[in-house]
């Protein structure tokens, strides 16, 4: 009887094999897209791991059938193309909030004469301002001081509910609300930058009226040292302020992610 058992067990196991290969698909979507777990510091055999076993710990509560997935090997391809793209735009969503930094950073760095100090970004490996990257860095920090990589995770799993497998499908309602989430966050991101751009546009009627007066003065040597000295005066005077910022727009992140899944199908 006990080797009766194995062999149901062993057929059970074989039969619901399909189903576990697409979860792990799905989870691994999110691995490679949000801003936390795709982080160049993570190893890409970390992350793999990382799916693979939290992938095993979801794979019970998946209810579906496996009877009910495509037998052909072409569409089942296209069916984990699928699965690996419901995780990669929970983790794109994720990554547009960070875009708000980044953009913020960047901006602020141009207007106070840093627009040529660049530094690897260690979101997209690219070429950044400096202030880019410090904002990105903080609101990483941030983030995991939140529990922020939870919520990406919690996402994913109430998504086998949510969203069954074989279930996603691109709508226009799903383009609507990426283009519309990033119109708000960029707009967040001026936002954030906006004393920046004051103080620059400030000290740039300040240099005009000095010029005006001395009619000596180098435009090049009073312009760069005095938006420099004031943009990190106020850099650093507005740092609470700044972490105070991407607390409140990290807040409704985990509600946002959660209601993504319904234009997901």
């Amino acid at each position: 009887m006990g080797f009766s058992l194995d062999n149901i067990e062993i057929e059970s196991v074989i039969r619901r094999m399909p189903v576990f290969v697409l979860v792990v698909f799905r989870m691994s979507g999110i691995f490679f897209a949000a801003p936390l777990f795709s982080h160049a510091s993570f190893p890409v055999s970390i992350k793999i791991a990382f799916a693979f076993f939290l992938s095993l710990i979801v794979f019970h509560t998946v209810q579906t059938d496996p009877a009910e997935l495509p037998n052909n090997l072409i569409s089942f391809g296209l069916l984990a193309f699928k699965e690996v793209a419901v995780g990669a735009i929970l983790g794109f969503f994720g990554a547009l909030v960070f875009l708000v930094f980044s953009l913020a950073g960047s901006t602020a760095g141009r207007q106070i004469g840093l627009e040529m100090a660049s530094t690897l970004s260690p979101g997209s490996e690219l070429g950044d301002s400096l202030f880019g990257s410090v904002y990105y860095l903080t609101a990483l920090v941030v983030i995991l001081a939140l529990n922020g990589h939870h919520w990406f995770i919690k996402a994913l799993a109430f998504s086998y509910k949510a969203v069954p497998l074989g279930g996603f499908s691109f709508t226009p309602k799903l383009a609507y609300k990426m283009v519309d989430s990033f119109s708000i966050y960029f707009s967040l991101g001026i936002k954030m930058a906006a004393p920046f751009i004051i103080i620059g546009f400030l000290t740039l009627i300040i240099v005009g009226i000095v010029l005006q007066v001395t009619h000596q003065t180098n435009l090049f040597v009073l312009e760069l040292p005095m938006k420099s000295l004031v943009g990190f005066l106020l850099f650093f005077l507005s740092a609470p302020f700044i972490i105070f910022f991407m607390k409140n727009i990290f807040g409704p992140l985990q509600n946002e992610l959660v209601g993504l899944l319904k234009f997901l199908r």
